[in-house]
């Protein structure tokens, strides 16, 4: 079993219940790491909580006014999303709302039910009661009902979403891979950094399964885009989704994503690969 293998798995107690991070613009896969600052009273007691114990945070998306399918488009009281996908704290301050809705007793801004079970991978505390986390995505999972725990922030039952490879593929799984990583080439600055990072991957041995989320976290893909790859459990699927989420993202129109695109190629930093949080 290789490092990641053994990073992302679930602990053998796991009983469904987790903690719930919801943010409006992260949609975080498995395989992949994300820098995060707590500072919020509630969210820290999450993560002290989560210290404690199992180490693990999920994280999950806000709906987003207007969007389409169910009710998704019927944007509950106090919904007051942000205009900014800069970054984590301008994402964590559109929570107010969800704070205010808490305390009045209205209706709480509702979530997709397809999440990122995490883990804690490192901890910094810092002054005034903050803290710098590394999570991992470790695994999909279903929100099947959020609970009352008596807690200041959410918690759910979910059901874990086990990658699967149908044998059907099987044959042509090295072929897929292939495609992808040379889809993937196209778009990912030409820097002779970034390209000699990419050979190295295409030379590993890691699997379509990881590589797809990598990419899929990595890219300035659409949200929706984002949480129908994590709502995939069949991996060739999955891979061909992303294949065609590339080649749509790297089309002419200018979609505020493929802008994102752009300017990631006029300054290679904005867009890194291989991620910081790889592990090889």
């Amino acid at each position: 079993m290789s490092e990641l293998d053994d990073l992302t798995k679930l602990p053998s107690d796991f009983d469904g219940c987790v903690r719930l991070f919801p943010l409006p613009s992260l949609v975080l896969m498995p395989h992949a790491m994300q820098p995060l600052h707590f500072y919020e009273p509630r969210y820290c007691e999450l993560l002290a909580d989560a210290l404690k114990t199992d180490e693990l945070i999920t994280m999950s998306t806000y709906k987003q006014p207007g969007s389409q399918g169910g009710s998704e488009g019927k944007p509950p009281a106090k919904w007051n999303p942000t205009a900014s996908q800069a970054g984590w704290e301008s994402s964590l301050g559109s929570e107010a709302a969800d704070a205010e809705a808490l305390q009045s007793g209205d209706d709480i801004p509702e979530i997709h039910s397809t999440v990122c079970i995490c883990k804690i991978v490192s901890h910094v505390p810092l002054d005034g009661d903050r803290s710098n986390v590394l999570l991992v995505g470790i695994k999909r999972a279903t929100i099947t009902s959020e609970v009352d725990a008596g807690r200041c922030y959410r918690m759910a039952t979910v059901q874990p979403l086990h990658d699967m490879y149908p044998p059907a593929g099987a044959p042509g799984r090295i072929q897929l891979r292939e495609q992808l990583l040379h889809t993937f080439g196209k778009v990912i600055p030409g820097t002779d950094s970034v390209q000699q990072s990419l050979q190295e991957l295409i030379t590993s041995s890691m699997g379509l399964g990881p590589i797809t989320d990598i990419i899929s976290h990595t890219l300035p893909l659409p949200i929706a885009a984002k949480l129908s790859l994590l709502k995939q459990p069949d991996v060739d699927q999955r891979a061909r989704d992303l294949i065609a989420a590339i080649i749509q993202l790297a089309t002419p129109a200018a979609s505020p994503w493929q802008l994102a695109l752009a300017a990631s190629q006029k300054s290679p930093e904005k867009l890194p690969f291989p991620p910081s949080f790889s592990l090889n």
